[in-house]
């Protein structure tokens, strides 16, 4: 007779799936413990959707029918624990970011049909604590850049990551008291500088291979812009006024800091040449 428990090495996210509760023709309700720093463990019970219907329409008529205030989601594009297994490849390739998002359009449409915020409540490079050498380097601050980048421009109003004590933290607390900031934590105070609280997001690119995306905040005006190409490419950009020389900030993996700079204007036009791997932001107006 089967007990219904699972395997120790069974994992949802973050969550260690210890026990089938019941569930019905839909979803499942599971027993799980959560794991954090210093051996910390709480014990949750988890409904889930179960796989073959997470595309069935009528998931989605039935929460446009009694919708949540929030309808969140939880998603990691990569795996410390189980496959897909956390590379920094893996990580930099457009599905990663822009994919994991267009993932969750379904949810993005329920949303906004029951005119309610979606929300990426919990999320980071891996799940299961993140990978050491990958989670904890510059790779994670430009998947992160172009991960919120690309959420904001689909439509998500939040995207929150989660920390556990793990390598994927931003922030590490020593025990002298004093704070070391990882390069996820730079990638986030990147884009809480150029992607200000209450700014205006729009698209800026048709070119599949390039992330691209204007910000407004009153009269000042940015554009962050990143290329999936594995060469070096051109992306041209509109400038009003009479500016000859934008400042532009750029994150890369080989720098956990972004690093400043400019570009020049001629004829109201200025030139990126795009790294592979890199995250651009320029200061327009």
């Amino acid at each position: 007779m089967d007990s219904g428990f699972f395997p120790e090495s069974t994992r949802l996210g973050r969550y260690q799936i210890v026990k089938r509760l019941g569930g019905g023709d839909a979803s499942e309700v599971l027993l799980a413990v959560s794991h954090g720093p210093h051996g910390f463990e709480r014990i949750v019970v988890l409904k889930r959707l179960l796989p073959e219907y997470e595309s069935d329409p009528s998931i989605g008529r039935m929460l446009a029918t009694d919708p949540p205030d929030v309808m969140d989601v939880h998603a990691y594009p990569t795996s410390a624990c189980s496959a897909p297994l956390t590379t920094a490849a893996r990580l930099l390739a457009k599905h990663a970011s822009v994919g994991l998002v267009e993932k969750y359009g379904w949810l993005l449409r329920v949303a906004r049909a029951a005119h309610r915020p979606a929300i990426i409540s919990e999320s980071n490079s891996a799940s299961c604590g993140g990978k050491p050498g990958v989670s904890n380097t510059p790779v994670a601050s430009v998947w992160a850049a172009r991960y919120v980048v690309a959420a904001l421009l689909a439509g998500f109003a939040q995207v929150r990551f989660h920390s556990a004590g793990g390598s994927y933290d931003p922030l590490v607390f020593n025990a002298d008291g004093t704070i070391t900031m990882r390069p996820l934590g730079h990638a986030l105070l990147f884009l809480h500088r150029w992607i200000p609280v209450g700014s205006r997001i729009e698209s800026n690119s048709g070119d599949p291979r390039v992330l691209a995306a204007t910000i407004a905040e009153g009269a000042e005006t940015s554009v962050i812009v990143s290329s999936f190409s594995s060469k070096p490419l051109s992306f041209s950009i509109n400038v009003p006024g009479a500016a000859t020389n934008l400042p532009t900030d750029t994150l890369t993996t080989s720098s956990a800091i972004e690093e400043p700079g400019s570009v020049a204007v001629a004829a109201h036009r200025a030139q990126l040449v795009l790294a592979p791997d890199t995250v651009v932001a320029v200061k327009t107006g």
